[in-house]
């Protein structure tokens, strides 16, 4: 593979640990249009088209703690594009352009970086509050389920070590929501509380069936994504779905498990194969009793309550738009409370 070298400019810094000399890093969350930048990213996605005239470009997707961030490499795509593949980090040189009120990096120059240029801390995001709160958090909870067969089914995963390292590391999905390592536990867990509460208002509901399910409800996704930098998705995530592999997880723990009630098994495994809602949402049934119907609605509420905030929230010392950049997944813009009241407008 031929190699594109080229120099950092004065101003960007080094860092050094005494074994690894690596550049300063430029984060997603710190571009500002119309600035020129030298830095590293990783590749998510890496894509080739053809403008109107049929002259090559590369569209990328590129992404560090922060968040992603579109690139365009418009001239020599095809000598640039041989450098490096999905899934490896590059060094570029590019220009911050503004495109649909949204950061977009137009890139003249590039080469895929060594491992030994980037630390890898820059590009893998984590949840605001440490895997070891969430833990605990999620165990006081299990405490409080009184069905015996239940609380053992849960005990028996978050008690097991290998298993709670595991789920430290997941995000509760690639690109929508809660995308960090930690990401599926801090999901579950606000789900998990969200049924809790409204299981005080709605006091005919199975409290103990519903913390189970909200609890477990994404536990597929430990075997449909992968923990490392990108969130990719695993081949049985690919060729099957979190909902199946959940519902496999939970039923090759229920089947080792002595006097497990069948018909509470498949209580549980509806919610697992429900949660989503709507088969054009990933459903494999539609909720069929009460709890699986509030399951759906506390994990629609906690995912588009953290997609919200991200879209949303202000950060500090930068200017904010009052109006967010469009999401497909929520299909329109967001006010931006916080600058609007700000807006003098």
């Amino acid at each position: 593979m031929k190699r594109v070298s080229f120099q950092m400019d004065s101003e960007n810094k080094k860092k050094n640990d005494g074994n690894t000399t690596f550049t300063e890093k430029k984060f997603v969350n710190q571009l500002a249009e119309g600035e020129k930048i030298i830095t590293f990213f990783f590749v998510e996605d890496k894509r080739t088209g053809s403008t109107r005239m049929g002259k090559p470009y590369l569209d990328l997707v590129l992404r560090d703690r922060t968040g992603r961030v579109p690139g365009k490499v418009w001239e020599k795509a095809e000598k640039f594009g041989e450098e490096f593949n999905k899934g490896d980090y590059i060094k570029i040189e590019a220009v911050v352009e503004t495109y649909r009120d949204a950061p977009q990096l137009k890139i003249m120059r590039l080469r895929k970086a060594l491992l030994t240029e980037v630390n890898n801390e820059d590009y893998i995001p984590k949840s605001e509050t440490d895997p070891e709160d969430l833990m605990d958090n999620a165990r006081t909870m299990i405490d409080t389920v009184k069905n015996p067969h239940l609380k053992g089914l849960l005990e028996s995963f978050f008690y097991d070590e290998e298993f709670a390292e595991k789920l430290k590391t997941i995000p509760a999905a690639k690109t929508i929501h809660h995308t960090y390592m930690g990401g599926l536990l801090d999901h579950s867990l606000s789900v998990a509380r969200i049924c809790d509460f409204l299981c005080k208002l709605y006091i005919d509901l199975d409290r103990d069936l519903l913390l189970t399910g909200a609890i477990f409800h994404d536990i597929g996704k430990m075997r449909e994504i992968h923990g490392k930098v990108g969130f990719d998705y695993t081949d049985e995530g690919e060729l099957m779905g979190h909902s199946v592999l959940g519902l496999m997880i939970l039923k090759e723990k229920i089947d080792t498990m002595k006097d497990f009630p069948p018909k509470l098994a498949t209580l549980l495994y509806h919610l697992i194969i429900s949660h989503q809602g709507e088969p054009e949402w990933g459903a494999i049934r539609k909720p069929m009793f009460k709890e699986a119907i509030l399951l759906h609605f506390a994990d629609n509420i906690d995912a588009k309550m953290n997609l919200a905030r991200n879209l949303t929230d202000l950060q500090e010392g930068k200017e904010e738009p009052v109006w967010s950049e469009w999401s497909k997944y929520l299909e329109r813009r967001l006010l931006n409370k916080e600058a609007y009241l700000k807006n003098n407008d």
